[in-house]
């Protein structure tokens, strides 16, 4: 019995997670980019405290969407 099933479609959680993962990756490197060089990024992140937690968290939101089966 040889059924074919069709591709599953990939829910918006998992198109969504994987530009967010990207953007959470480039916002971490830039705050610790900014950091190491003494570059302000965001004029009111000074001390890139913001710019590394936010984008440590926006990027584990979107690699934990990119692994969802709903």
């Amino acid at each position: 019995m040889n059924v074919e099933r069709r591709p599953r479609r990939r829910t918006w959680r998992q198109r969504l997670g994987v530009p967010l993962a990207v953007f959470g990756a480039v916002l971490f490197l830039v705050g610790y980019l900014g950091t190491t060089t003494g570059t302000t990024v965001l004029p009111f992140d000074r001390h890139h405290v913001l710019t590394q937690v936010g984008g440590f968290l926006i990027g584990f939101v979107g690699l934990s969407w990119i692994g969802t089966r709903r």
